[in-house]
């Protein structure tokens, strides 16, 4: 914490963050002549908050990625830069927001605000914070928010250079980031007792857009479309035992496409202590949609399974393994196994190992006999 005084009145700044090394390696797809086999990249996040008195506050989070090898990674961003002004039962807050719905391990369907950084990783994008005003009232067990969203960005998927590329090489063509005022969501969200619960409405542009080949052949061009989702997600906690679901109404001037249902259903079970003071937990989810909305939403008509083993011990050892397959194409699945510790104080090293086989529009049948290879070492301050 950095402590500066002022006219009498103790002001903080407090701040906290990472430093990051990563390295992944990849299978070689030869269809895909601009890919790099390597990727290695310094990564920084910085978060920072200072409050004046008790009615104002200020938030950021800097997010900055710099790749030796995949120019198409390195970013320089305010992932969250907001003021924000609170009374008792109400806030106003203003500028760039992470905003977080929903409740499953894998996709949700309902976590729609934010579009996403697939560069980052495939299979679990970090999101990628966006200007919104945001009115919230408080209750005794529930809030109620209200969102203006006045800009648009389309989630980034991973570019030409990229084992995952889903254009073979190509490049990918995006709709322009842009301010359009007509974007809006809502939600209710109660909790307390058993039953947490929240309903929501989103009235926007689609995060995730749809890409096709251009006339030429030369390129990939991606539209978005407007859309209104109206959702509801509930998470039931018994004993040990959190049963979850998420369920999205959406509808689109999209032809084939203007009505749709999607959701997620899943379980999540905790063993204490089965090993020592380790705790083990497992996760089962569906996700589904309706009609024919597949060929553009991600991870739809999949099952997911994973397990995340916490030692609790001096190192902080903890080790994942999540595992998706595609109920549409059966021989098409992704696993993923990772393991983390601390050495030392303030230090995380991790490595993991990700097999994506048939399952990610990208490499296709390229991924045969090998998957990618992710080590990373980090530093707390």
């Amino acid at each position: 914490m950095l402590l500066l005084s002022g006219t009498g009145l103790a002001k903080a700044i407090e701040y906290r963050g990472f430093v990051e090394l990563e390295n992944n390696r990849y299978p070689v797809w030869a269809a895909n002549t601009k890919q790099v086999d390597q990727e290695r990249a310094f990564k920084l996040r910085l978060d920072a908050s200072y409050r004046t008195g008790t009615d104002m506050a200020f938030g950021m989070r800097a997010f900055v990625r710099k790749d030796a090898y995949n120019k198409d990674r390195d970013v320089a961003r305010f992932d969250e830069l907001w003021g924000q002004y609170a009374v008792p039962q109400w806030d106003v807050r203003v500028g760039n927001q992470l905003v977080t719905w929903g409740s499953v391990e894998s996709v949700s369907p309902l976590d729609i605000v934010n579009p996403r950084d697939y560069e980052e990783d495939v299979v679990e994008p970090i999101k990628i914070g966006i200007p919104a005003v945001r009115v919230r009232r408080g209750f005794e067990e529930a809030d109620i928010s209200l969102y203006w969203l006045p800009y648009f960005e389309a989630s980034r998927f991973s570019g030409p250079r990229s084992f995952y590329s889903i254009s073979g090489g190509l490049p990918n063509l995006y709709p322009a980031s842009r301010w359009d005022g007509s974007q809006w969501a809502a939600r209710y969200f109660h909790t307390g007792g058993s039953i947490d619960y929240g309903i929501s409405y989103f009235r926007g542009l689609e995060r995730n857009v749809k890409f096709d080949f251009s006339q030429a052949g030369d390129m990939l061009i991606g539209k978005t479309f407007r859309s209104q989702r109206v959702g509801f997600e509930a998470t039931m906690v018994l004993g040990e035992l959190v049963l979850k679901g998420e369920f999205v109404y959406r509808t689109t001037a999209e032809e084939g496409n203007r009505r749709a249902l999607l959701y997620a259903l899943g379980t999540e079970y905790t063993i204490s202590s089965i090993w020592g003071h380790s705790d083990l937990t497992l996760f089962a989810e569906y996700l589904a949609s309706s009609r024919n909305v597949k060929d553009i939403e991600l991870m739809q008509n999949d099952f997911f399974t994973a397990a995340r083993w916490n030692f609790s011990d001096h190192y902080k050892q903890r080790i994942q393994a999540g595992y998706f397959w595609d109920l549409d194409h059966r021989q098409a699945h992704v696993y993923r196994v990772e393991y983390t510790g601390s050495p030392y104080e303030n230090i995380d090293a991790g490595i993991r190992y990700t097999y994506t086989r048939d399952y990610l529009p990208g490499p296709h049948y390229a991924e045969k006999k090998d998957g990618v290879l992710h080590i990373f070492l980090r530093n707390y301050f």
